[in-house]
């Protein structure tokens, strides 16, 4: 007869436990005009852009001429007169002028300024 008495009195206990109320917690509200709407997104630091930076080798140096052969990869090529510089060593040691004459992906560049011999570095930046 006690088991009944004893596993009444703990299921009333656990009953009476979990409709307790508890206590309510306000939120600190923030001064007037300084909302953000919700439909606005936080900005985020860390965006990352594409690498769209023109790179290509000089292939062939005629410096009686003063032009170059230079090879880009298929797809990235330089439009007709954009300037492009001639790095070696992470050193920047020319100027070019990209012509009108393309083939594939070889273009013939003008020496403007500098030196170059072959698997130089070119970049339009």
């Amino acid at each position: 007869m006690r088991k009944p008495v004893l596993i009444n009195a703990v299921l009333c206990i656990i009953l009476l436990a979990g409709c307790a109320t508890r206590p309510t917690v306000t939120k600190p509200t923030a001064p007037a005009g300084t909302t953000r709407p919700t439909n606005m997104v936080a900005p985020t630091k860390n965006l990352v852009e594409p690498d769209t930076m023109l790179v290509g080798r000089i292939i062939k140096v005629n410096a009686k001429e003063q032009f170059v052969l230079v090879s880009f990869p298929i797809g990235c090529l330089p439009r007709p007169e954009q300037p492009l510089y001639v790095y070696r060593n992470s050193l920047k040691v020319g100027e070019l002028k990209a012509t009108r004459h393309m083939l594939d992906e070889l273009v013939i560049a003008d020496i403007v300024s500098g030196e170059c011999a072959p698997g130089d570095a070119v970049a339009d930046k």
